[in-house]
């Protein structure tokens, strides 16, 4: 795995934004953690009081938690998450977005759906500008 202000081309970072995302995020992150093209799920959470935290950092393995350390609201803690991505595809995921389908294609990661519509931010590859701007 790349280190720090190190990026790596093919695969995609999901930035899952969680907030009391207790009744969703299982099936969320079990759902995102079946795609191929998935390396890493950094979940961030907003302070969180439902058990939900404490669910995701059990998971190990491609799943992370950062704690916003406070209910930041959605984009900030998508910002807090994507200073952590390693990829130079990034997906940014709510916690209810429950079927999720993301490709390598010819040319290069597609996201072709997911449900709620509204779940999804945006499927990007600012990771590696992100870096250049931030000098990180």
């Amino acid at each position: 795995m790349s280190g720090p202000g190190q990026r790596t081309e093919g695969d995609v970072t999901v930035v899952l934004v969680n907030h009391q995302g207790g009744a969703y995020l299982p099936r969320c992150v079990e759902g995102v953690l079946r795609q191929e093209a998935v390396r890493e799920v950094v979940v961030v959470d907003n302070a969180s009081d439902d058990g939900s935290p404490e669910w995701a950092e059990a998971q190990g393995g491609k799943v992370r938690v950062l704690h916003a350390g406070g209910n930041l609201g959605p984009a900030a803690a998508r910002n807090l998450g994507l200073a952590e991505v390693t990829t130079a595809w990034v997906l940014f995921l709510d916690n209810d977005g429950l079927e999720l389908v993301v490709e390598r294609g010819r040319d290069g990661i597609v996201h072709r759906r997911s449900t709620p519509l509204d779940a999804v931010g945006a499927l990007a590859r600012p990771a590696l500008d992100y870096a250049r701007r931030t000098g990180q």
